[in-house]
């Protein structure tokens, strides 16, 4: 009778959900806007969402997960006139600077393949990096007062590189990732392994 070590099988499949902060549509959004018209644009904070993230991944190898993610986020900019450096005329009417005057809307929908490099693995944690290229569509909507409401819809290159990333847990797992892209700098989430 012969006797055989086995070593337990890791899961194969990986499903995901997770939040960014810090992406790169999110820091560069409205960084321009305004700086040839006559309204005051800020970024509308509290309307802000995302990236919400979401991703499928399967391992072909104990070190390398081919997968696809996707990913919402929207952004929103309020538009006020600007606030003139000196008096004004004294016989001009008041102006409320306050007032929003106009506003943007604008949404990412991003799906890109991705690759992902599992540095360690084993049965409780996960020490890998990542790479995804892929497309956004773009829907950006916005309205001014003394002109027409618009929408347009277009498609960007969208790009994420996660540095580093963990993963904690056997079946039900925590995660967390370090890099740079449209999923955000820092990103965290929940992870089920099957």
């Amino acid at each position: 009778m012969a006797l055989t070590s086995a070593k337990a099988q890791l899961p194969r499949h990986t499903l995901r959900v997770g939040y960014g902060i810090g992406s790169v549509q999110g820091v560069f959004y409205g960084f321009l806007k305004g700086l040839f018209s006559q309204v005051d644009w800020q970024r509308d904070r509290g309307k802000d969402v995302g990236p919400i993230t979401f991703l499928y991944s399967y391992a072909p190898h104990q070190r390398v997960e081919i997968g696809l993610a996707a990913a919402y986020t929207t952004l929103a900019q309020e538009g006020r006139r600007y606030k003139p450096t000196s008096g004004g005329s004294p016989s001009a009417p008041p102006v409320d600077y306050e007032k929003v005057i106009a506003g943007e809307r604008v949404r990412y929908y991003t799906i890109t393949p991705q690759v992902t490099v599992n540095w360690k693995r084993e049965e409780k944690f996960v020490l890998y990096s990542s790479a995804a290229v892929g497309k956004s569509i773009v829907v950006k909507e916005g309205w001014h007062e003394e002109e027409p409401s618009y929408r347009n819809t277009h498609g960007n290159l969208a790009f994420h590189i996660n540095l580093i990333g963990f993963q904690y847990g056997k079946k039900v797992c925590a995660f967390g990732e370090l890099g740079v892209g449209f999923y955000g700098t820092l990103q965290g989430g929940v992870a089920l392994r099957l």
